[in-house]
């Protein structure tokens, strides 16, 4: 991650999404992440408020 490059960290986890070419400068990934750990949660809800003070 260190170099922004997750395809090997992915791809030894079997979770690579390889969509293909769109011919298209965009992306539109979403992450949702679901959780019933409260450490967790706070754990989000830090980044949130991190993430809206930059």
């Amino acid at each position: 991650m260190e170099n922004h490059d997750v395809y090997p960290l992915f791809g030894t986890r079997d979770a690579l999404i390889e969509t293909g070419e769109t011919g298209k400068n965009v992306n539109d990934l979403r992450v949702v992440v679901v959780t019933d750990s409260e450490e967790d949660r706070e754990s989000i809800d830090r980044t949130r408020l991190r993430d809206r003070t930059q």
